[in-house]
């Protein structure tokens, strides 16, 4: 498969809040790095699970979704959209 096609099915699961077919998109063997919470995640159920975790949070959105590749690596941005657990108050990251 043409590794364009895949950053865009990426993309796709990303905004479509599919973990499912997120994690299938990784390689046997990859790092997952959230350098904002610290985690890193080398196996694909823990990284299910956290894919779980945060498309299950209040009011999740995900637009402006864009992934890089960077020769053999990968690299994505987006908007995070939201509502906190706490205070139930709007967030966008």
């Amino acid at each position: 498969m043409e590794y364009d096609k895949l950053l865009r099915q990426a993309e796709k699961a990303v905004m479509d809040l599919d973990a499912e077919t997120l994690v299938g998109l990784y390689a046997p063997e990859f790092l997952f790095e959230d350098t904002a919470s610290g985690d890193c995640v080398t196996n694909k159920s823990e990284l299910r699970e956290y894919f779980d975790r945060l498309f299950s949070l209040p009011d999740v959105s995900f637009t402006d979704v864009s992934f890089y590749a960077m020769g053999e690596r990968a690299a994505s941005q987006w908007t995070w959209c939201g509502s906190s657990l706490q205070s139930g108050e709007k967030y966008v990251v």
